[in-house]
C-alpha cells in the first residue's frame, strides 16, 4: 500500500484513488467502508489450512498465516465476500461485471 501511495504522490495525484486495508470478512466493517468503485484489487489467502504441512518452510516461516490460509471447509471464503459487493446497490458502476 505504501508503494502505491508513494507512486500516487510522485505523479501529483494524477488519478482519484482510494486505498483501503480492511478485514473483508467482517461485513459490518466492509459495508461501512464501501463506496463506488471502478476496480478492486485484492490478494486474498486461498490455501486450505490442511495443506500447511505440505508447504516448504520458506513459505510458512516468512509469510504470516493470515495471508496464506483459509478454512478447510471454505477455500473461497474471501472471493465470495469480495464478489458480494456486486450485490450492494451503487457500489460498482453499472457497466462493470465480475
Amino acid at each position: 500500500i505504501q508503494w502505491v501511495l508513494n507512486t500516487h504522490e510522485k505523479n501529483n495525484h494524477a488519478a482519484d484513488i482510494r486505498l483501503l486495508e480492511l478485514d473483508f470478512l467482517d461485513e459490518q466493517i466492509r459495508n461501512k467502508e464501501l463506496g463506488r468503485y471502478d476496480i478492486i484489487v485484492s490478494n486474498p489467502p486461498y490455501i486450505p489450512l490442511k495443506e500447511k504441512v505440505k508447504l516448504h518452510e520458506n513459505v510458512t516461516k516468512y509469510e504470516p498465516a493470515i495471508a496464506l490460509f483459509v478454512p478447510d471447509n471454505d477455500a473461497l471464503i474471501f472471493y465470495k465476500a469480495i464478489a458480494g459487493i456486486w450485490e450492494v446497490e451503487g457500489c460498482v458502476h453499472e457497466y462493470y461485471t465480475i
